[in-house]
């Protein structure tokens, strides 16, 4: 019993050793801190206690190892394993408490694998210390060091000296332990692992920063080094930036797509549903009769095109305009998307309230929360706002629920007024609460059954919108977030996945019935929308204004490891892993394909300089 006393007290210590870390940080960053109120300061430690845990969990599965494998040892010796394997922490964590503290007055944001960057340059890097200063933090990293392991002597050390040796059933008991900590590793028994996302709950950039765990966020960060995007280089970077600058003419006729300049503003992003279902008929049954029937009340996009394939990218590139990458998401680092543009702070500037996000699942998922408080949003529902009896078993509220509240809500707000929703019942396990209309237990089946109840929900929301006080100062942008394989098994790199549908609908519209036959895609959303309201789009380099009648279409999408590249009378699919085309259409042009490098190359410095 004792033994597992002082085991528990292990993970007390090294929990307490991070609050430590975090008060350490506050005082180091007073210039910052000093900025915060108590309630917030406090809320630093509430909302980092997770992150905290889950990196004490991490090491303290070893430490269980330990206790049950040298379970047959005397306490003088195991104590002397345990104090070798905490010293070597201790040492790790005070090189990371410090640096962290002092790196962050320069770069605004917590301790991760960026530095790496820079040791390829070495000289540099420490051009930038001075020596003074370089020699204040290692003697503050050694006194750190010192003082915790004089701490663990003296609460530790007598304890493990009173220990006898330990007995064969022990084992059975820490190895269970090994196995319970993959809990607190995780965040918790839900769906979504953790993420630096959960940390956030401030506007206060520097708030939700110090709640963040920097070991964790290191570890982190360097696991998800382990395959970056690669670059083609196949143009220098001058002549690349040249190219891309070309792609976006400057002539401003456009065609006047809204009746007013500055309109009620609602974005219903759609969970994975491909343009090849909207105007589909299976078995007899039309699968999104809604949405079909609603291009006779909108200006529709028929050659519209995600940027990623998955929620987080497509999420980014609709509200910041911001494009994807083959491997990674602009949204997994909080640190990145506080520097991106959105639209929801370009709304905020020109006086629009109601700035909100809708979704029925975890928004602790893939970094939304830190993301969308990045981007100024002051209202975010989620599942959490919902009773459990309206959640389908995986991801949260069904989207007839969501989209209800969602729709209450909207009848209380003022003009101007910007508000968004994201559906999720058409996610897998594409469970619904309505009869599946396409029978079979296949997930193709159940995939095509969950958006067509999607398709009912948002044509129920559409009913009730167009009766609405707002309808008339409205505009409704359906957007979906990506493609899907289904139905059928379209290849992962196919124009087929990624091509998606989008209608702008609403009394806004300066046009119905209307078809835009040219490439655009996501990032192109926010360009247009903003110059069709006279506001300069300048933080947004990557979109195209699709309504200039001068921009000819195109679109670069990612998927993993690689991109393709549309054009109106073209397309080019590369494996950049490989170096190697997948796929190009007869018409390519050796033009068409330096814009495609040229482009891919210049998003990722871009992205790597955030």
């Amino acid at each position: 019993m004792r033994k597992f006393l002082i085991f528990l007290g292990t993970i007390l210590f090294w929990y307490l050793y991070f609050v430590a870390a975090r008060i350490l940080f506050l005082l180091y960053n007073y210039s910052f801190s000093s900025e915060l109120s108590l309630h917030e300061i406090i809320m630093t430690f509430v909302k980092g206690f997770k992150l905290d845990l889950s990196f004490v969990s991490y090491f303290s599965v070893l430490t269980s190892f330990i206790f049950g494998l040298f379970f047959f040892l005397n306490g003088k010796i195991l104590y002397k394993i345990v104090f070798y394997y905490f010293s070597f922490i201790a040492v790790v964590l005070s090189l990371v408490t410090i640096a962290d503290c002092e790196l962050y007055r320069f770069w605004g944001f917590r301790l991760d694998a960026t530095p790496l960057l820079y040791l390829k340059n070495p000289g540099e890097a420490m051009a930038s210390t001075s020596f003074s200063l370089f020699v204040f933090l290692i003697i503050f990293t050694f006194f750190i060091v010192f003082i915790t392991l004089f701490t663990i002597k003296k609460i530790f050390k007598k304890q493990f000296l009173l220990l006898g040796k330990g007995h064969f059933s022990e084992l059975p008991l820490y190895l269970l332990m090994i196995v319970g900590f993959v809990v607190p590793i995780r965040g918790g028994l839900g769906l979504a692992p953790l993420n630096a996302g959960n940390a956030y709950f401030s506007h206060k950039p520097f708030a939700n920063h110090a709640a963040i765990n920097t070991a964790w966020n290191l570890s982190k960060s360097l696991l998800e080094l382990s395959d970056p995007d690669p670059f083609i280089n196949k143009i220098n970077r001058s002549e690349a930036e040249k190219i891309v600058q070309s792609m976006n003419p400057v002539n401003t006729d456009r065609t006047r797509l809204l009746k007013t300049k500055r309109p009620d503003i609602i974005i219903l992003v759609l969970e994975g549903i491909p343009e090849r279902l909207i105007d589909t008929v299976i078995n007899g049954i039309e699968i999104c009769p809604n949405l079909n029937s609603l291009k006779s009340e909108s200006i529709y996009f028929n050659r519209f095109f995600a940027n990623g394939d998955r929620s987080e990218k497509g999420l980014a590139s609709i509200f910041s305009g911001y494009p994807n990458l083959a491997h990674t998401s602009v949204m997994k680092y909080p640190e990145k998307t506080q520097k991106l543009g959105y639209l929801s702070k370009e709304l905020i500037k020109h006086h629009y309230a109601g700035i909100s996000f809708y979704y029925g699942g975890n928004i602790d998922f893939a970094n939304m929360r830190s993301y969308f408080i990045n981007g100024g949003f002051n209202e975010l529902i989620s599942m959490n706002d919902f009773n459990k009896k309206l959640y389908n078993s995986k991801w949260g509220a069904h989207d007839e629920y969501v989209l209800n509240k969602w729709f209450e809500d909207l009848e209380k707000l003022k003009s101007p007024f910007f508000s968004s929703c994201f559906t999720l019942s058409s996610h897998e396990p594409f469970e619904i609460p309505d009869k599946a209309v396409i029978k079979g237990n296949d997930e193709n089946s159940k995939f095509i059954s969950s958006v067509h109840y999607t398709d009912k929900c948002v044509g129920d929301f559409i009913r009730k919108a167009q009766k609405s006080d707002w309808w008339d100062s409205t505009l409704i942008i359906i957007v979906s977030d990506h493609g899907h394989r289904f139905p059928g098994e379209v290849p992962y790199y196919s124009q087929d996945k990624f091509h998606v549908p989008m209608f702008w609908t609403g009394g806004a519209i300066a046009a119905k019935d209307t078809i835009i036959r040219k490439t655009v895609s996501q990032i192109d959303i926010i360009p247009t929308l903003l110059s069709q309201m006279g506001i300069k789009p300048d933080k947004f380099r990557f979109g195209h204004d699709f309504s200039n009648k001068y921009q000819y279409g195109m679109v670069l999408y990612c998927f993993n490891l690689g991109f393709g590249f549309i054009s109106d009378n073209s397309s080019f699919i590369y494996d950049v892993k490989g170096m190697q085309t997948i796929e190009e259409s007869s018409k390519l042009s050796v033009k068409i394909k330096n814009q495609a490098f040229s482009l891919y190359d210049v998003i990722h410095y871009d992205f790597t300089e955030k």
